[in-house]
């Protein structure tokens, strides 16, 4: 599961990056001494597809609809009272 941070983006798991850290190490080809590297290089993919994925949602989200125009107020009904004399 990710991590929530202070304005409302998740970050990736630690599972998430170590995972897409070993693809990174395969697709170069699994070249020793670059573990850091392919660490912060994943790290770094997974957060900006978040971030990506995040203003996408923002961007596909349909408008609000438009506020209800409030009914006109009602003026109050004076109570008379009357006495019988």
């Amino acid at each position: 599961m990710a991590k929530r941070i202070e304005n409302g983006e998740s970050r990736p798991t630690h599972e998430e990056i170590a995972q897409r850290a070993r693809a990174i190490y395969e697709e170069s080809g699994r070249l020793p001494g670059h573990d850091l590297d392919n660490w912060l290089k994943a790290e770094t993919e997974l957060q900006t597809a978040r971030k990506g994925s995040t203003v996408a949602r923002i961007e596909n989200r349909e408008p609000a609809a438009p506020a209800r125009p409030s009914a006109p107020a009602r003026p109050l009904r004076e109570t008379v009272s009357r006495s019988n004399s």
